[in-house]
Protein backbone atom coordinates (compact mmCIF):
# COMPACT_ATOMS: atom_id res chain seq x y z
CA UNK A 1 0.00 0.00 0.00
CA UNK A 2 1.57 3.42 -0.85
CA UNK A 3 1.42 5.91 2.19
CA UNK A 4 1.07 9.30 1.27
CA UNK A 5 3.36 12.15 2.99
CA UNK A 6 1.15 13.06 5.59
CA UNK A 7 0.43 9.83 6.65
CA UNK A 8 4.39 8.60 6.24
CA UNK A 9 4.66 11.18 9.00
CA UNK A 10 2.24 10.49 11.28
CA UNK A 11 3.04 6.47 10.71
CA UNK A 12 6.70 7.37 12.03
CA UNK A 13 5.65 9.19 14.55
CA UNK A 14 3.26 6.07 15.87
CA UNK A 15 6.36 3.64 14.65
CA UNK A 16 8.25 5.55 17.61
CA UNK A 17 5.78 4.84 19.74
CA UNK A 18 5.42 1.65 19.52
CA UNK A 19 8.94 1.48 20.26
CA UNK A 20 8.92 2.82 23.54
CA UNK A 21 6.04 0.30 24.74
CA UNK A 22 7.94 -2.37 23.40
CA UNK A 23 11.10 -1.36 25.01
CA UNK A 24 9.91 0.13 28.26
CA UNK A 25 6.40 -1.50 28.36
CA UNK A 26 4.43 1.34 29.20
CA UNK A 27 4.82 5.95 27.70
CA UNK A 28 5.89 7.96 29.87
CA UNK A 29 4.27 11.90 30.18
CA UNK A 30 7.45 12.93 28.45
CA UNK A 31 7.45 10.97 25.80
CA UNK A 32 3.76 11.68 25.12
CA UNK A 33 4.78 14.92 24.93
CA UNK A 34 7.65 14.84 22.68
CA UNK A 35 5.47 12.66 20.15
CA UNK A 36 2.98 15.14 20.41
CA UNK A 37 4.98 17.88 19.63
CA UNK A 38 6.91 15.92 16.60
CA UNK A 39 2.87 15.47 15.04
CA UNK A 40 2.51 19.26 15.65
CA UNK A 41 5.64 20.11 13.91
CA UNK A 42 5.05 17.61 11.42
CA UNK A 43 1.66 19.64 10.84
CA UNK A 44 3.00 22.79 10.36
CA UNK A 45 5.67 21.26 7.75
CA UNK A 46 2.57 20.53 5.75
CA UNK A 47 1.97 24.41 5.04
CA UNK A 48 3.15 25.04 1.29
CA UNK A 49 4.75 27.90 0.15
CA UNK A 50 1.75 27.45 -2.14
CA UNK A 51 -0.62 27.83 0.49
CA UNK A 52 0.95 30.75 2.23
CA UNK A 53 1.06 32.97 -1.14
CA UNK A 54 -2.82 32.36 -2.00
CA UNK A 55 -3.48 32.90 1.96
CA UNK A 56 -1.51 35.94 1.41
CA UNK A 57 -2.99 37.22 -1.14
CA UNK A 58 -6.19 37.10 0.26
CA UNK A 59 -5.08 39.00 3.46
CA UNK A 60 -3.28 41.56 0.98
CA UNK A 61 -6.95 41.91 -0.71
CA UNK A 62 -8.50 42.75 2.39
CA UNK A 63 -6.59 45.14 3.82
CA UNK A 64 -5.92 46.90 0.83
CA UNK A 65 -9.30 47.51 0.48
CA UNK A 66 -10.23 48.74 3.97
CA UNK A 67 -7.28 50.76 2.95
CA UNK A 68 -8.82 52.26 0.11
CA UNK A 69 -12.53 52.38 1.79
CA UNK A 70 -11.38 54.13 4.58
CA UNK A 71 -9.20 56.81 3.39
CA UNK A 72 -11.41 57.04 0.39
CA UNK A 73 -14.35 57.89 2.51
CA UNK A 74 -12.87 60.24 4.62
CA UNK A 75 -11.45 61.96 1.96
CA UNK A 76 -14.75 62.39 0.08
CA UNK A 77 -16.73 63.45 2.87
CA UNK A 78 -13.97 66.23 3.53
CA UNK A 79 -14.68 67.34 0.17
CA UNK A 80 -18.46 66.90 -0.13
CA UNK A 81 -18.84 68.98 3.25
CA UNK A 82 -16.16 71.06 3.20
CA UNK A 83 -14.52 71.49 -0.42
CA UNK A 84 -11.70 70.92 -1.95
CA UNK A 85 -9.22 73.23 -0.18
CA UNK A 86 -10.07 71.20 2.95
CA UNK A 87 -9.81 67.85 1.55
CA UNK A 88 -6.18 68.68 0.17
CA UNK A 89 -5.30 69.88 3.71
CA UNK A 90 -6.61 66.55 4.38
CA UNK A 91 -4.03 64.25 2.67
CA UNK A 92 -1.97 66.76 4.22
CA UNK A 93 -2.07 65.94 7.95
CA UNK A 94 -4.18 62.98 8.64
CA UNK A 95 -4.10 60.12 5.44
CA UNK A 96 -0.67 59.67 6.79
CA UNK A 97 -1.83 59.22 10.54
CA UNK A 98 -4.90 56.97 8.98
CA UNK A 99 -2.53 54.33 7.00
CA UNK A 100 -0.46 53.89 10.15
CA UNK A 101 -3.37 53.42 12.36
CA UNK A 102 -4.39 50.35 9.68
CA UNK A 103 -0.87 49.38 9.39
CA UNK A 104 -1.49 49.01 13.36
CA UNK A 105 -4.78 47.48 13.48
CA UNK A 106 -3.82 44.67 11.05
CA UNK A 107 -0.46 43.85 11.93
CA UNK A 108 1.51 45.07 8.47
CA UNK A 109 3.33 47.97 7.05
CA UNK A 110 1.06 49.67 4.70
CA UNK A 111 2.35 52.11 1.96
CA UNK A 112 1.27 54.66 -0.90
CA UNK A 113 3.30 54.86 -3.46
CA UNK A 114 3.65 56.35 -7.06
CA UNK A 115 6.15 57.18 -9.86
CA UNK A 116 4.31 60.90 -10.16
CA UNK A 117 4.59 62.23 -6.31
CA UNK A 118 2.46 64.47 -4.58
CA UNK A 119 4.00 63.62 -1.31
CA UNK A 120 7.74 62.74 -0.89
CA UNK A 121 6.96 59.91 1.97
CA UNK A 122 4.89 58.03 -1.14
CA UNK A 123 8.35 57.64 -3.19
CA UNK A 124 8.70 53.73 -3.63
CA UNK A 125 11.62 51.78 -2.73
CA UNK A 126 13.79 50.04 -5.82
CA UNK A 127 11.71 46.61 -5.75
CA UNK A 128 8.27 48.95 -5.53
CA UNK A 129 9.48 50.91 -8.65
CA UNK A 130 10.32 47.58 -10.49
CA UNK A 131 6.52 46.94 -9.34
CA UNK A 132 5.07 50.50 -9.97
CA UNK A 133 6.80 50.45 -13.63
CA UNK A 134 5.64 46.87 -14.32
CA UNK A 135 2.14 48.24 -13.56
CA UNK A 136 2.32 50.83 -15.92
CA UNK A 137 3.89 48.82 -18.84
CA UNK A 138 0.86 47.05 -18.95
CA UNK A 139 -1.07 50.25 -18.09
CA UNK A 140 0.02 51.82 -21.42
CA UNK A 141 -0.11 48.66 -23.50
CA UNK A 142 -4.30 48.17 -22.43
CA UNK A 143 -2.95 45.11 -20.51
CA UNK A 144 -4.80 43.63 -17.61
CA UNK A 145 -3.42 45.26 -13.94
CA UNK A 146 -3.69 42.53 -11.14
CA UNK A 147 -2.92 42.47 -7.57
CA UNK A 148 0.15 40.47 -6.99
CA UNK A 149 2.01 39.15 -4.05
CA UNK A 150 5.87 37.94 -3.69
CA UNK A 151 8.70 37.10 -1.20
CA UNK A 152 10.41 39.46 0.06
CA UNK A 153 12.53 37.32 2.54
CA UNK A 154 11.60 34.09 5.09
CA UNK A 155 9.95 36.41 7.17
CA UNK A 156 7.69 38.64 4.98
CA UNK A 157 5.50 38.74 2.04
CA UNK A 158 4.79 41.92 0.01
CA UNK A 159 1.40 42.56 -1.41
CA UNK A 160 1.01 45.09 -4.52
CA UNK A 161 -2.25 46.56 -6.15
CA UNK A 162 -2.40 48.87 -8.87
CA UNK A 163 -4.30 52.51 -7.70
CA UNK A 164 -6.43 53.68 -10.64
CA UNK A 165 -8.04 56.98 -11.20
CA UNK A 166 -11.61 56.13 -10.85
CA UNK A 167 -13.51 58.78 -9.75
CA UNK A 168 -14.24 62.26 -11.23
CA UNK A 169 -13.52 64.00 -8.21
CA UNK A 170 -9.95 62.83 -7.83
CA UNK A 171 -9.81 65.06 -10.87
CA UNK A 172 -10.23 68.24 -8.70
CA UNK A 173 -6.66 67.60 -7.51
CA UNK A 174 -5.16 65.09 -9.85
CA UNK A 175 -6.60 66.60 -13.21
CA UNK A 176 -5.29 68.55 -15.88
CA UNK A 177 -4.32 71.80 -14.02
CA UNK A 178 -6.05 74.77 -15.28
CA UNK A 179 -9.53 73.27 -16.21
CA UNK A 180 -10.50 70.06 -13.94
CA UNK A 181 -7.48 71.39 -11.24
CA UNK A 182 -8.87 75.18 -10.79
CA UNK A 183 -6.06 77.95 -10.01
CA UNK A 184 -6.54 78.51 -6.41
CA UNK A 185 -6.20 75.08 -6.23
CA UNK A 186 -3.31 74.27 -7.97
CA UNK A 187 -1.53 77.41 -5.84
CA UNK A 188 -2.62 75.60 -2.70
CA UNK A 189 -0.92 72.11 -3.82
CA UNK A 190 2.14 73.90 -5.07
CA UNK A 191 2.19 75.38 -1.58
CA UNK A 192 2.14 72.41 0.50
CA UNK A 193 3.90 70.26 -2.02
CA UNK A 194 6.58 72.43 -4.35
CA UNK A 195 7.94 69.35 -6.13
CA UNK A 196 4.31 68.29 -6.75
CA UNK A 197 4.33 66.18 -9.80
CA UNK A 198 0.33 64.58 -9.62
CA UNK A 199 -1.58 66.25 -12.41
CA UNK A 200 -2.60 65.80 -15.69
CA UNK A 201 -4.25 62.72 -15.01
CA UNK A 202 -7.61 61.21 -16.61
CA UNK A 203 -10.05 58.53 -15.41
CA UNK A 204 -8.43 54.78 -15.38
CA UNK A 205 -4.97 56.63 -15.12
CA UNK A 206 -2.45 54.23 -12.92
CA UNK A 207 -2.41 57.17 -10.21
CA UNK A 208 -0.22 54.07 -7.74
CA UNK A 209 -0.09 50.86 -5.92
CA UNK A 210 -0.80 49.84 -2.76
CA UNK A 211 2.07 48.50 -1.00
CA UNK A 212 1.77 45.96 1.97
CA UNK A 213 4.17 44.07 4.17
CA UNK A 214 2.92 41.07 5.13
CA UNK A 215 4.64 38.77 8.32
CA UNK A 216 4.75 35.08 6.87
CA UNK A 217 3.87 34.09 10.92
CA UNK A 218 0.90 35.63 11.00
CA UNK A 219 -0.16 34.71 7.88
CA UNK A 220 0.63 30.71 8.65
CA UNK A 221 -1.07 31.19 12.41
CA UNK A 222 -4.55 32.28 10.72
CA UNK A 223 -4.17 29.31 8.51
CA UNK A 224 -3.61 27.08 11.49
CA UNK A 225 -6.60 28.56 13.73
Amino acid sequence: MKIGRTEACGFAVFSVMLFMVACRGEISHEDRKAAGQGMINQEVKKVSQADIFAAGLLRGRQIAEAAQQSLGKKLKETMVNKGVYEAIRYCNIQAYPLVDSLSTSYRAHIKRVSLKLRNADNAPDSLEDVLLNAYQYNADNNMALQDNIVSLDEKYLLYTKPIRIGDPVCLKCHGKAGSEVSDETFSLIKSLYPADSATGYKIKDLRGMWSIRLPVKDIVNAMEE
